[in-house]
């Protein structure tokens, strides 16, 4: 790719005012990126500080670098995949998952009346969703829907979300286990869209390597924003709408990636007909590539012990024992088999993990 081309700087001097985006490198779109349509890439004209700036000009100078920013980004990857990263991760889980886990505190006590040592219990099996992130992933790479690895993971995510917090919205007072039931599909919703879009963001790093900071900032900016106003505004949304009000607002969150979701939004290449019926076959190619075994094998392993260490916490009441337990977990299998696995795939990422 190209130096993006300065065309509204006057004179050398100009451009070394532009701030942290005068050097960013916009690649043209390689053979490995998701196709896109003429619509879908817009014009980018990267803002210029003036060079003799007034007080309107310093107050607008935070906003107008935002929008540069979202502009390269739009250019460089199109604007509906940063929409979509802003929806995953701002919406879907910053907002989400702050509301979720407000609501669920007084929907536990007042709605489905159950003692707290119940609730804990309850919380160990709604965060099994969480722990099996690894599978999600795996599954997105082996077993395509349709001839898609990942728009169809999104819409069956985001549809079950938007049912479950509908029911948990209108249900006036379901049992302990509907309720939980309708949690983790709730939790499902958030978790598994997470991998994929992190999995795309990642396919997009590596053809776009020059800007892979700048896409983990709008992923974590749009989390910590997303939370952020969640957080300012579950209280009073308590107030007004009730608890099981915010489950409807947890719906609207969901919906935020179904609809994009169904519209497209990924521009994920379908794959040849040939490979579309090939599940069975992935999975042993999967297996027997010496690399991908050991990823695996890994992933699995962990997957084991975070459902073990949330079963601990559903079944035992005693603290000392579940922290017991969380240790030897960590230190006995999981450093261990991460050591073992990841070290035949990179040193460097063995002794991290």
């Amino acid at each position: 790719g190209g130096q993006v081309p300065w065309s509204r700087a006057k004179r050398q001097g100009d451009a070394k005012e532009l701030g942290g985006w005068a050097d960013v490198q916009l690649a043209s779109p390689r053979r490995e990126d998701p196709p896109r349509d003429s619509s879908e890439t817009l014009e980018y004209v990267p803002y210029v500080f003036p060079s003799e700036p007034r007080c309107y000009h310093y107050l607008m100078h935070p906003f107008r670098q935002f929008g540069s920013y979202l502009g390269a980004m739009s250019h460089a990857f199109g604007w509906r995949f940063v929409f979509m990263c802003c929806a995953a991760y701002g919406a879907n889980q910053g907002a989400g998952e702050e509301y979720l886990d407000f609501a669920a505190i007084y929907y536990f006590a007042d709605t489905l009346k159950v003692s707290p040592s119940k609730g804990s219990a309850i919380r160990g099996v709604v965060s099994i969703p969480w722990q099996i992130k690894a599978i999600y992933g795996m599954m997105n790479d082996m077993i395509p829907i349709y001839g898609y690895h990942k728009t169809p993971y999104i819409i069956i995510a985001g549809g079950l979300g938007v049912c479950a917090w509908l029911f948990l919205s209108a249900l006036p007072a379901p049992n302990a286990i509907a309720a939980t039931a309708l949690l983790v599909l709730g939790n499902f919703s958030i978790a598994s869209p997470d991998v994929t879009i992190d999995a795309a963001v990642a396919e997009r790093a590596r053809t776009h390597p020059h800007l892979a900071a700048d896409m983990q900032a709008l992923c974590w900016g749009s989390l910590g924003v997303g939370g952020l106003v969640a957080a300012l505004s579950a209280g009073w949304l308590k107030e007004i709408i009730g608890t099981r009000g915010i489950f409807g607002v947890c719906a609207a969150t969901a919906a935020a990636i179904l609809l994009p979701g169904c519209m497209g939004f990924l521009k994920e290449s379908r794959e040849p007909v040939e490979r579309r019926n090939r599940s069975c076959a992935n999975i042993k190619e999967g297996f027997s590539d010496p690399v991908a075994k050991n990823v695996f094998i890994t992933a699995i392993i962990v997957t084991l012990c975070s459902l073990s260490m949330g079963l601990m916490e559903m079944l035992v009441e005693l603290w000392w024992v579940k922290g017991v337990y969380a240790l030897g977990v960590s230190f006995i299998i999981v450093a261990p088999s991460l050591w073992f696995f990841l070290r035949r795939v990179n040193p460097v990422l063995a002794k991290a993990s």
